[in-house]
Parts: C-alpha cells; sequence; structure tokens
C-alpha cells in the first residue's frame, strides 16, 4: 500500500507522517482491509487545519472524508473518526463489492463543467467584473449500480451528487443529497 502525506502551504513534519501513518495502519487492520493507495493532506484555513484522507480501496470503490481542527493532530483525527463511522456503516456492502459482476461494466460519457455568466448580465458588466467562463470537458464513467451501492458511494467519497446507471432498468439515475440531510433520488425509468 502507497501512503503519500503532503502538506498544501503547510510543512508536514516527520511525526506528523508517522501519526498519521499509524493511525491508517490501525484502521485498515481493524476492519481486514488493505487499500492500493491512499493520499492525506493538510492544509491551513485561517486558524484551523482540515485534513482530507482519500484512499482507493479496489478497482472502482474508493474513501474520501475531510476532518478540521484547531491543530493539524485534531484535524487528521477528526478526519479518521469519520473515516472509521464510514467503513463501519458500509463494512459488508464494500467487502461484497468486489462479487458484484455489474459494477466494473461502466459507460463513458463526457462531462461538460460550466460557470458563466448569468444571461440578464450584459458585455459592460462582464468587461468590468472579468469574470471569465469556465469550461471544462473530461471522459467519466458512468458505473452499473443498484441504487444502495450508488447511496454507498456517495457516502464514502463525501460527495454532493452522483450519476449512476441503475441496474433493474439501465437508464441513468441520480442521486444527491438534500439540504437537509437526507438523500434525493432522481429516477426517469419510474
Amino acid at each position: 500500500m502507497t501512503v503519500s502525506v503532503s502538506g498544501r502551504h503547510v510543512e508536514i513534519s516527520e511525526a506528523f507522517r508517522n501519526h498519521v501513518l499509524d493511525g491508517l495502519n490501525d484502521l485498515w487492520q481493524k476492519h481486514h482491509m488493505t487499500p492500493v493507495e491512499a493520499h492525506v493532506v493538510l492544509s491551513r484555513q485561517g486558524h484551523s487545519f482540515i485534513c482530507d484522507v482519500s484512499a482507493k480501496i479496489g478497482k472502482n470503490a474508493s474513501l474520501r472524508c475531510q476532518g478540521q481542527g484547531d491543530k493539524g493532530y485534531a484535524s487528521f483525527d477528526n478526519a479518521l473518526v469519520i473515516l472509521t463511522q464510514r467503513l463501519r456503516r458500509h463494512r459488508k456492502k464494500i467487502k461484497d463489492l468486489h462479487h458484484h459482476s455489474g459494477y466494473d461494466k461502466n459507460s463513458s460519457f463526457s462531462l461538460y463543467v460550466l460557470n458563466g455568466a448569468a444571461p440578464e448580465e450584459t458585455e459592460d458588466e462582464l468587461t468590468n467584473d472579468h469574470a471569465a467562463a469556465i469550461i471544462a470537458e473530461v471522459k467519466t464513467d458512468i458505473p452499473l449500480l443498484s441504487v444502495s451501492e450508488a447511496v454507498m458511494d456517495l457516502d464514502l467519497n463525501d460527495r454532493e451528487a452522483f450519476v449512476f446507471q441503475n441496474k433493474t432498468h439501465h437508464k441513468l439515475n441520480v442521486i444527491y443529497r438534500r439540504r437537509d440531510g437526507h438523500i434525493g433520488w432522481i429516477d426517469p425509468g419510474i
């Protein structure tokens, strides 16, 4: 397993690196898992520290969480608590993930990210604002999953929304996290 510990505008000490390695190794041994790779990034935001932890645990499965604290150690420990809760909640599903034959059948689609001006803005307002439109096009895989597997992926990767092909009818579905914390599901196949 490869573990990378880095800092964004923060210098990482050897003691912090050892603390991260010990915490992750204890977590993996406790849950009998061996991830392919893990990345820990510590950054400073104002007076607090933010620690992003992401781990690839299989071909199409990954975990991601973020912890915040007044010190680097506290932010990593908070991220580790969140990661432990997610692993405990989805442990059975993660173990069964490798047995699902449909999980690795992906469709590939283009993903467009657009961020431009509102239609009511005039050209003069755009030149004064100096905000350029951001357009990105990347290839992304749309996995073939059941709704429960998609919800698990949404939780494990701390996403706001997730697009997938439903196993029952092979149509595109969207699940998203609502403002009240519950999960919404858009299914045009119903």
